[in-house]
């Protein structure tokens, strides 16, 4: 008995030692708890004390030593830090901070530095799985979230996965676990130079190290409150830790709801930079935004074609818009160098990235078009350019020879305008690493060098508006994540005016200076095809991270009908979404639908602003397959049209010698005097469709007199116009109808159908749509 007393309390002075053994932090929210271990074993909300901790503990840190992930042996507490011993006698120190709204952490010092790899946050184990913000690096459902902040640039947000510290998917620092979800973080160790993978593919990279990239002070922010307020929660972050916080119009951009607007994109230039500017006041956007106005990338000069008075003749059109409330942006990608940029030639900068270098077994005289290489390893892969780069020349060759002594083989010798010289043997040799747009791309250090050179563009134009397009190309440093934070940090601070900004990649640091994310291009179909399984995922992504919805790119062709621009309006007023639309000046003049296609934008954008739809009609508005029309009445009332429509095929069936080969369908017309809309379509892998002849309830005969080839489709929406389309949706010709005009009395009507197929296995698919339904929506 003595014995079982003396067990019992031993256990429950363990338990106490153990209590109290823990190191505890606390916010107004949360609070964390971190054992001997470093092991987190409690996040818990102060206001319900629910612990969202699993039964699998997560870490606060850890290291990568010896090319492995190493656990903390202990941790203490003395004072304000945390030292953390590893293995190997690697000890850390942490310096701990205690907000109101997070926790702080930061590694300030480490005994052996240069023995360290990469400092890994977490991971940070929860049992939440509703939401997972990916990037933002937040996790919540209906009770609580918690989430993990990067305090800056080389701090990633994320999990380690390379030696470069690269995310390539959207986002991973938050992912759904099994057991619920995790937070994580890491910073890479980049002050010495080094030879490395980058970029899934270019191998044996040089790349150069920078004292300030160490892992001495990377930092975090930890926390945990009600999910209304963690938006809210990592804006006071922001402030407190200095991270960027941008305003528009006084309002914190990621709360105020014109991060998220339309705008145009258009290709304009000096001279008709007015006629655009019109357009963009008539349809109410915020923005006209140059598709393509630079010679060059790197030094960024512009076209003289379009901008004959340089830099000032851009400035007098930003002043032009901006006294009619109006900004002017610019395209361009984001790290890439044009080859014929001061950067390239006559003399290369030495910060073009190279990778896969070797030596010279010969000397080569400045004809030599073969060139004797040491190691081929690297070379035998193809890309777009195919440089190579010996002292101040660059070189093109078409592949390397398969047996010693390996040779670059029919080489260009004094590519790009560089100059054509006599090099030793032994001297280096690399290959430059370039991209399918024949761009090359820079290391960290010319990569300042360009921002220095866009920071001086934006300054002298007064231009307020870009996209960090091929911000993936920032991957080329070698620096990961952290190069394509830095540059968009960077830029931003050294801008002296606010700058608007997209993306082509989602990052966790760059997810404060981002504006919005407009993924969704018009290159691939017309209005209604165009990538759109794309665009609708998309929202719920830009929604777990807290972004604006917006739906990507469409094109404002001349042909653009009233029909497809009130399908993307719905669109946008279902998701409550932005867009840009993509016009030329050129199409807005040839458009005959123009003044009725701005009237179209403009009273969808109002309805949306002002918000009239109910989540009835949202939910409605989101589907592609719906099709609206939206009048307004007066101030306080709008009609929405809803469209029903009836579908079906007609195979081309083998029948007795003499039977007709159609096929019939009925459906309703519910208002009297409506135009026919009828598409039709050429379904199968190959052949033609031709002769198609439609019987309109058994009196009216409609002979299309057009060859529909596989994927290619018609529309006949009244009037004296068939228009065809090509398999990607995108207009082809207008074809006039040898009928008249054809209106719906009220009614049941009937079609028959009938064509020849060159193809047994081809379908004639039919879509008519009918005006149904109107919702009276008073304000």
């Amino acid at each position: 008995m003595k014995k079982y007393y003396f067990s019992l309390l031993l256990s429950v002075l363990l338990s106490v030692f153990n209590m109290h053994a823990q190191i505890s932090f606390k916010t107004n929210d949360l609070e964390i708890k971190v054992n001997k271990n470093g092991q987190i074993t409690h996040l818990i909300s102060i206001d319900s004390g629910q612990n969202f901790v699993p039964e699998e503990k997560g870490f606060l840190l850890k290291i990568k030593m010896n090319g492995k992930v190493v656990e903390p042996e202990r941790v203490e507490k003395e004072e304000n830090d945390l030292l953390v011993s590893f293995p190997e006698g690697i000890k850390l120190k942490v310096k701990t901070l205690e907000n109101p709204s997070h926790v702080r952490f930061e590694m300030v010092s480490v005994n052996n530095p240069d023995s360290v790899e990469a400092l890994i946050w977490g991971p940070i184990k929860t049992l939440i799985s509703e939401i997972i913000g990916d990037f933002v690096g937040v996790v919540r459902n209906d009770e609580f979230a918690i989430g993990i902040q990067a305090l800056n640039v080389k701090t990633t947000g994320g999990q380690l996965k390379n030696k470069e510290g690269a995310v390539y998917s959207r986002g991973t620092a938050a992912v759904p676990q099994d057991y619920g979800s995790s937070l994580q973080a890491f910073c890479v160790n980049r002050s010495q130079s080094r030879k490395i993978e980058v970029w899934n593919g270019f191998k044996e990279t040089q790349v150069v190290g920078n004292p300030g990239f160490g892992i001495e002070g990377s930092a975090i922010a930890v926390f945990g409150t009600k999910p209304e307020k963690a938006l809210a929660t990592i804006g006071q972050i922001e402030i407190k830790e200095g991270l960027p916080h941008i305003l528009i119009d006084g309002e914190w951009i990621k709360s105020s709801e014109k991060a998220g607007r339309p705008y145009i994109i258009s290709n304009f230039s000096e001279s008709n930079f007015g006629e655009m500017l019109d357009f963009v006041e008539e349809v109410g956007f915020y923005s006209l935004y140059h598709s393509h106005p630079f010679s060059n990338w790197g030094h960024f000069d512009l076209l003289p074609g379009l901008f004959p008075g340089g830099r000032d003749g851009l400035k007098a059109c930003v002043e032009k818009a901006s006294q009619r409330n109006i900004r002017v942006g610019v395209h361009t990608l984001t790290n890439f160098i044009t080859t014929n940029d001061p950067l390239v030639t006559p003399i290369p900068n030495d910060g073009l990235a190279i990778y896969a270098t070797t030596t010279l077994v010969r000397e080569i005289a400045a004809e030599d078009d073969e060139i004797i290489i040491e190691d081929p390893e690297h070379y035998s892969v193809k890309t777009s350019l195919q440089t190579v780069r010996i002292g101040d020349e660059l070189i093109r060759f078409a592949r390397v020879s398969d047996t010693k002594p390996y040779r670059l083989l029919q080489c260009q010798r004094g590519a790009f305008g560089t100059n054509a010289t006599d090099h030793k043997a032994g001297d280096t040799i690399g290959r430059l690493i370039d991209h399918p747009y024949k761009t090359f791309y820079p290391d960290m250090n010319l990569q300042s060098k360009i921002v220095e050179n866009l920071v001086d563009f934006f300054n002298e134009t007064g231009v307020s508006h870009l996209d960090f397009d091929g911000h993936e190309g920032a991957f080329s440093t070698g620096y990961g994540d952290a190069s394509k934070d830095y540059f968009a940090l960077k830029l931003i601070e050294g801008v002296d005016h606010p700058l608007i900004n997209g993306t082509s990649r989602s990052s966790h640091f760059y997810w404060h200076i981002n504006t919005y994310m407009n993924w969704g291009e018009p290159w691939y179909g017309g209005m209604r095809e165009s990538q759109n399984e794309v665009r609708f995922r998309n929202q719920a992504v830009l929604e777990r991270n807290y972004q604006p919805n917006m739906l990507g790119w469409f094109w404002y062709r001349a042909n653009t009908t009233p029909e497809e621009m009130e399908w993307v309006m719905a669109r946008a007023a279902g998701w409550n979404a932005g867009y840009a639309l993509v016009v030329n000046p050129d199409d807005i003049k040839k458009n005959p639908h123009t003044s009725e296609l701005i009237e179209i934008i403009r009273i969808w954008e109002e309805a949306k602003t002002r918000n009239i739809f109910n989540e009835q009609q949202r939910r409605l508005l989101k589907s592609g397959e719906n099709d609206f029309s939206l009048s307004k009445v007066n101030e306080l009332q709008f009609n929405l049209q809803h469209y029903k429509k009836e579908t079906f095929i007609h195979d081309n069936i083998v029948l007795q010698p003499g039977q007709p080969n159609y096929s019939e369908w009925s459906f309703i017309s519910q208002q009297d005097g409506q135009p026919l809309y009828i598409q039709l379509g050429a379904n199968g892998e190959e052949g033609v469709i031709s002769n198609i002849v439609m019987e309109l309830d058994g009196f009216k005969t409609m002979k299309f007199g057009i060859d529909l080839q596989a994927g290619y489709s018609c529309v006949y929406n009244g009037g004296n116009a068939i228009l065809v389309y090509n398999e990607k949706g995108q207009f082809i010709k207008k074809v006039l109808p040898d009928f008249e005009d054809v209106k719906l009395d009220k009614g049941r009507h009937t079609i028959r159908i009938s064509c020849d197929n060159s193809n047994s296995a081809m379908k004639l698919k039919g879509e008519i749509r009918l005006k149904d339904r109107v919702d009276t929506i008073k304000l």
